[in-house]
């Protein structure tokens, strides 16, 4: 008992030397970036006109009630017709956008649910949460033999069971593909068709939090590439084509919460525990710029932002202690976050103070929905594919659409 101790405390060990070593390598790599680098994003964006402080202003479309329990994930479909909701009440939720009305109604098996997705051409759903099962649901809306009750509450259609921890986030790659991101340290390919795994990504040393897949980038655009964020500080590129990454980008010392990728497909975001958004380049595997809310508080650019009362104290009914963002500068966590269609615009969801707006360029706050009207902490926003909306969750139980 006491030699497999040793040789497993031996291994963590090992673990433990070789991240410190890999941290060494990058932080090497990355001072050579940063003697080449003859420009900043924030230079080579001079002669663009800036967006104004406070500019962008959305108005409230609709209110979708009708969970019972903290909204965990929200997903808009290809047509951006309907958004998919997922809730700790342990119902999937298909929402008419036009409307606001509930449009299927979908019972979990397990009520911890963590992520879902909506296949491109509406057909299917999947959920997947701390029961480390993702499951897959047909909402079509013509089945054949079925009931208008059954036709509303839809019923499992596969099941897919292969990781050995929760499972984190999902998306569809086409119709008939999906990736999933685990707490196991894996992603992982699976095929509906064949009812079973494609393959394993294995590299991350911590719990995978996060993935967002390139829009045809690959030549096989039922597999596109995806990236992938993690505890481990890393957001690594996959081509389900290679065995291994093609490429590993250090992101920070903190957990990589959210991360998204530019409608542009080379480029991509992160947020972190640290407070901080990045955005990252393929081309020139670097850091291209940082957006950090405690150090544009305090900038000189940002002082008639602050001065106009655009962020102020947020109250939301937590024992009445919310505190403003100017006069605490340890900015908690980024829980979630999108672009705009054309990726001028970050959208940012802070732990406690909502929803920030970006601009991308400039590296400037230049609006924020806070907490949009919600009554407690905004744990989601998803920008609409045709860019038109957005929706904003909450563990308030509902979902808010706004459009400008």
């Amino acid at each position: 008992m006491s030699g497999s101790v040793l040789k497993a405390g031996d291994l963590q060990q090992s673990i433990l030397q070789a991240k410190q070593e890999a941290k060494a390598l990058f932080g090497e790599v990355e001072d050579i970036h940063l003697r080449i680098r003859d420009t900043t994003l924030v230079k080579a964006a001079s002669s663009i006109r800036p967006l104004n402080a406070g500019s962008i202003s959305l108005k409230l479309y609709h209110t979708l009630r009708g969970h019972q329990n903290k909204v965990a994930q929200v997903r808009w479909s290809s047509n951006s017709s309907q958004v998919l909701s997922a809730s700790q009440d342990g119902y999937l939720i298909l929402w008419d956008i036009v409307t606001g009305f509930k449009k299927k109604a979908i019972f979990l098996e397990n009520q911890w649910v963590l992520t879902c997705a909506i296949a491109p051409n509406c057909e299917n759903v999947v959920s997947g949460g701390l029961d480390n099962t993702l499951t897959v649901y047909n909402v079509s809306s013509k089945q054949p033999g079925l009931s208008e009750y059954e036709q509303f509450y839809s019923s499992v259609s596969a099941v897919f069971k292969g990781h050995r921890a929760y499972i984190s986030d999902c998306d569809f790659t086409s119709n008939h593909h999906l990736v999933t991101s685990s707490g196991d340290m894996t992603c992982a390919m699976w095929d509906m068709a064949k009812g079973s795994k494609v393959r394993d990504f294995v590299e991350h040393l911590g719990d995978v939090l996060c993935l967002s897949k390139f829009n045809h980038i690959s030549s096989q655009s039922d597999r596109p590439l995806f990236v992938s964020g993690s505890a481990d500080g890393y957001a690594k590129v996959w081509d389900p084509r290679c065995q291994y990454s093609v490429q590993s980008f250090s992101i920070s010392n903190s957990d990589v919460n959210c991360i998204k990728t530019f409608p542009e497909n080379h480029s991509f975001v992160t947020g972190s525990d640290d407070g901080i958004i990045r955005l990252f380049d393929m081309r020139s595997d670097c850091e291209l710029s940082s957006y950090s809310l405690a150090s544009t508080l305090t900038s000189h650019d940002n002082q008639g932002f602050r001065s106009n009362g655009n962020i102020s104290p947020t109250s939301v009914d937590r024992s009445s202690k919310a505190e403003s963002i100017d006069s605490n500068y340890n900015i908690p966590g980024i829980v979630s976050l999108d672009l705009s269609k054309s990726g001028r615009l970050i959208y940012g969801c802070y732990a406690d103070y909502g929803c920030i707006i970006w601009d991308t360029l400039k590296g400037q706050v230049v609006g924020k929905l806070g907490f949009a009207g919600h009554s407690n902490k905004v744990n989601q926003v998803r920008v609409s594919p045709d860019g038109i909306a957005l929706c904003t969750a909450s563990w308030d139980q509902t979902i808010k659409v706004w459009a400008a």
